[in-house]
C-alpha cells in the first residue's frame, strides 16, 4: 500500500552546529543537486500498530553510498571531498509523517551525475542493532515493529527524490477465539501463550529494491538469520473474556515475532507430572475454564471441588504455520462442547494441577492427553493478511 508522496527530506537549517541533533528544520525549495527522501509505507493494512503510516515512522536510520556534499546551508558547496553516509545518519519526521529532515546543520547534494548507481538503505526503529544478534522481548509492550527499505540509482533516476518503500520485517500474530456451542457450554479465557517460538536472530539490510512489486515470495532477501534460542511468549489478564457463538473474540495482544516455520507439538510423559515442563514444539496454549451449562453448572476443565468458579487451567494445540516476514497471521480458535485441546504440562499462572485430587473416583486427564474423554476434534483457522488470504482448518 503506498501512500501519498511526503515532501522533501532535505530542508535547510538555521544552525551552523555539527552535532547531529535530530531536529525539524524550516523546509525549502529543492534544487537539482539537492537529494531528498520519499519515505513511504507497504504492506500498511496488515499492522493494528506500530508502523502503519509514514507519520508513525518518527524517526529511521538512512544509509547512503555515492557522491554526496555536506551543503552549509547558504548555496554553497564546500570543498570538493564527498560525504561519508555509510555508516548511516538519523532521519527525523514532523507528526504528520510529510516533512522530514535531516541532522540539524546538514543538507545533502549530489556532486555530479556521476556514472555509478547511489545506494540507498534504511530501517527503523532508528535505535535498532543490525548485524548482530538481538533479542524479541517476551514483554510485549517492549517488542519492535521492524521495517527496512532499499533504492539504488543514478541523480537523474532521481528528480522528485529517493523513494524508500518500507517493508516489515517481523510477523504479527494475533490469537481469536469462538465457542460453537454456548447453548451447552460456556468457555472463558484469562490468556494465551504462543509456545516454543524462536526469540533470537539477526537482522540484515536489504540489498534489492522495495518498491513496487517487492514481494518476501520472490525476493532472494531473507531479513533474519534465526539463532538457537526458544521463549514463551504469554499474555494473560485479570479480566476473563467468555467465548461467544459467532463473534471471534481477540484473547490476546497483537505480537511483533521472528519469521519461522513452527513444528506442530508433541509430548512424551516421563512418568511424572511435576506442571512445569513445556511441549516439544510449537503450540497456542490458553488459559481456560469450562463449565456446563445448566441451573447448577457442573466444572468440565479444570476439575473444582464445589464448581469453584476461581480456577483456570492451561490446554493447547499444536501449530505447524510458516511465518513470513511482513504478514500478519490470525489464529481463530473453534471451541465447542468437548472440543478443548490438550491438557498442557505447564500450568504456570493456571492451577497447581488442572484435576480433582480430592475426587479419587475422577478419571484425571494426563498431561498430553485430550481434556475430555471421546473429544471432538479442536480446529482453528489461519489467515494471512493481505498477500494471501487464506483459511486453513488444523486439528488437534
Amino acid at each position: 500500500m503506498y501512500l501519498l508522496p511526503v515532501a522533501a527530506l532535505a530542508m535547510a537549517s538555521c544552525s551552523n552546529s555539527d552535532d547531529p541533533i535530530a531536529e525539524v528544520n524550516v523546509p525549502k525549495l529543492a534544487t537539482a543537486d539537492q537529494l531528498m527522501i520519499r519515505p513511504a509505507m507497504a504492506g500498511a493494512s496488515t499492522r493494528a500498530t506500530e508502523y502503519s503510516t509514514a507519520a508513525d515512522i518518527q524517526s529511521f536510520k538512512l544509509i547512503a553510498t555515492g557522491n554526496f556534499m555536506d551543503d552549509d546551508g547558504t548555496g554553497n558547496k564546500p570543498g570538493t571531498t564527498t560525504y561519508d553516509m555509510s555508516s548511516g545518519i538519523e532521519i527525523t519526521g514532523d507528526a504528520t509523517g510529510s516533512v522530514w529532515s535531516f541532522p540539524i546543520g546538514h543538507e545533502y547534494v549530489w556532486w555530479g551525475d556521476a556514472t555509478t548507481k547511489a545506494t540507498f538503505t534504511a530501517y527503523a526503529p532508528a535505535d535498532a542493532t543490525v548485524g548482530s544478534e538481538v533479542e524479541i522481548p517476551a514483554e510485549m509492550a517492549s517488542q519492535k515493529d521492524y521495517i527496512v527499505a532499499y533504492n539504488e540509482g543514478l541523480k537523474n533516476d532521481f528528480k522528485t527524490g529517493v523513494p524508500l518503500n518500507f517493508q516489515h520485517a517481523t510477523s504479527q500474530i494475533v490469537v481469536k477465539a469462538v465457542n460453537k456451542t454456548t447453548s451447552a457450554v460456556t468457555i472463558k479465557v484469562k490468556g494465551t501463550r504462543m509456545v516454543n517460538v524462536v526469540s533470537k536472530g539477526t537482522l540484515s539490510l536489504p540489498t534489492v529494491a522495495t518498491n513496487g512489486s517487492f514481494s518476501w515470495d520472490n525476493t532472494d532477501y531473507t531479513p533474519w538469520a534465526l539463532g538457537n534460542a526458544t521463549d514463551t511468549y504469554a499474555d494473560t489478564y485479570d479480566n476473563a473474556v467468555l467465548l461467544e457463538e459467532s463473534n471471534p473474540q481477540v484473547i490476546g495482544q497483537s505480537q511483533y515475532l521472528l519469521p519461522q516455520q513452527l513444528t506442530a507439538a508433541t509430548y512424551t510423559s516421563d512418568g511424572e507430572e511435576n506442571w512445569e515442563t513445556n511441549v516439544t514444539g510449537n503450540a497456542i496454549a490458553f488459559l481456560i475454564q469450562v463449565k456446563t451449562v445448566a441451573d447448577t453448572p457442573a466444572a468440565i476443565y479444570p476439575a473444582q471441588q464445589n464448581n469453584e468458579s476461581t480456577k483456570y487451567a492451561w490446554a493447547y494445540v499444536p501449530v505447524d504455520t510458516d511465518w513470513q516476514p511482513g504478514r500478519k497471521y490470525t489464529y481463530t480458535i473453534n471451541f465447542a462442547k468437548d472440543a478443548y485441546g490438550k491438557v498442557d504440562p505447564n500450568q504456570v499462572g493456571g492451577t497447581d494441577n488442572p484435576t480433582d485430587d480430592d475426587n479419587p473416583s475422577t478419571v484425571d486427564p494426563k498431561p498430553g492427553e485430550d481434556v475430555v474423554d471421546n473429544p471432538l476434534q479442536l480446529t482453528f483457522t489461519v489467515s494471512v493478511e493481505d498477500w494471501i488470504p487464506m483459511a486453513e482448518p488444523k486439528n488437534l
